[in-house]
């Protein structure tokens, strides 16, 4: 992930040391198996205590156009991936990538996580 400083690096290590004594739920963290998605224009800060930071280290970026990027490959790589397909977007990608997924027949959750973030999860 490009942009990485680091007072990010920082703050996730911080992150996880909260999330660690915490005990947040598995809901919450990324999963271990799968296609993880991360859009491009969300801070490392707005995701962390969503998702790991190793994971989030592992993620896909996805691009300011996210229909040419659907078209391009990313509805191949959904569709091959033998675990859950999980993305972290803002609200407009979000609807986007639910109506794309849909449109290949695929069920769609989505769960606003804050004002910011929405974990939408792509199943068969």
């Amino acid at each position: 992930m490009t942009g990485v400083t680091r007072r990010a690096v920082v703050l996730s290590l911080a992150a996880t040391s909260l999330l660690t004594l915490r005990g947040a739920p598995a809901s919450a963290l990324a999963p271990a198996q799968g296609l993880l998605l991360v859009d491009g224009s969300l801070a490392a800060v707005e995701l962390l205590p969503h998702v790991s930071p190793t994971a989030l280290a592992s993620s896909s970026r996805l691009d300011a156009d996210l229909v040419q990027q659907w078209r391009a490959g990313l509805r191949r790589a959904c569709g091959a991936c033998s675990g859950s397909v999980t993305a972290f977007v803002r609200w407009d990608k979000a609807v986007v990538l639910a109506g794309l997924a849909r449109e290949e027949g695929k069920a769609v959750t989505s769960v606003r996580l804050s004002p910011a973030v929405f974990r939408i999860q792509l199943g068969a």
